[in-house]
């Protein structure tokens, strides 16, 4: 690795000692930037504030994730897009689906659809995991 890459990833890392630090942090924050945008009013003081902190971490995400398996270019794509048009409501969907997702591991057994709402994706998970006859089920079990 070059002197300057070298010095890129400590800039990018910060104070943390492990990305993946680094990530699940600004996952967290992400998922409360994105519950407080789409809360508050347009026409609030901190609203501006809120948008441009919701960018830079999900600036911060985007160069990180494109060294793991999940999300994936598409699923950073779509929320892109939501935040371009202003779905703050559905990306705070989007982001609580991921951070669930990742937070568990569920991603590992089961694919991924952003479209989905959470709790549609909880209860189907949910119903997988009770449901001797799936992958899931029969994994659980043994």
């Amino acid at each position: 690795m070059s002197n300057v890459e070298n010095k890129k990833t400590q800039e990018m890392i910060g104070f943390y000692h492990q990305l993946n630090n680094k990530r699940q942090d600004t996952w967290v924050k992400l998922k409360k930037y994105t519950f407080h945008l789409s809360t508050s009013s347009r026409s609030s003081k901190g609203h501006n504030r809120l948008k441009k902190a919701l960018e830079l971490s999900l600036t911060s995400l985007e160069s990180i994730e494109d060294y793991t398996a999940f999300p994936s270019k598409e699923d950073f794509r779509y929320l892109w897009i939501q935040f371009e048009q202003k779905d703050y409501v559905g990306l705070t969907h989007s982001v609580a689906q991921i951070h669930y997702f990742l937070e568990n591991g569920t991603y590992r057994r089961k694919d991924v659809d952003l479209s989905l709402s959470t709790t549609e994706s909880k209860a189907n998970l949910e119903a997988d995991d009770d449901n001797p006859h799936s992958i899931q089920g029969a994994n659980k079990s043994r």
